[in-house]
């Protein structure tokens, strides 16, 4: 008897040691399903951020604030700084006038990225923006 039960009890163990191995391998695939779905989360989250920001920005803009605020925003100046100052003596070339187009669309204003890059003056770009916000 003491050999049946020797036998029974290896099977009994062996059916353990299956029935772990199965739960470990649901577990598993289920922590993997979790990770991966909280990594998809994060991500969808911070494109939401973004968005919102975006759409902040963009209602904060139609909702008050003029051309010339904008402008003298993106362009990081006070607005005491007189618009006929030449956007090259700020530092803006060709190039950087695209980056400064791309910025006032950022802030939900549709410029036209070349009619931004044809502005030499202060005046030149708010005139450009007021009529893209119009």
């Amino acid at each position: 008897m003491g050999v049946l039960m020797t036998k029974k009890a290896k099977k009994t163990k062996a059916k353990k040691a299956k029935a772990n191995k199965l739960s470990r391998g649901p577990k598993a695939t289920l922590d993997a399903a979790i990770k991966k779905n909280v990594s998809a989360l994060v991500e969808h989250t911070e494109v939401l951020n973004q968005h919102s920001a975006a759409l902040a920005t963009h209602a904060h803009v139609m909702l008050g604030v003029s051309a010339k605020q904008l402008v003298y925003s993106v362009l990081g100046e006070p607005e005491s700084l007189p618009d006929t100052t030449p956007l090259s003596k700020l530092g803006f070339d060709t190039e950087a006038l695209a980056g400064l187009a791309e910025a006032i669309q950022e802030r939900g204003v549709n410029v036209d990225t070349g009619l931004v890059q044809s502005c030499k003056k202060v005046f030149d770009l708010v005139r450009v923006v007021s009529a893209a916000m119009s």
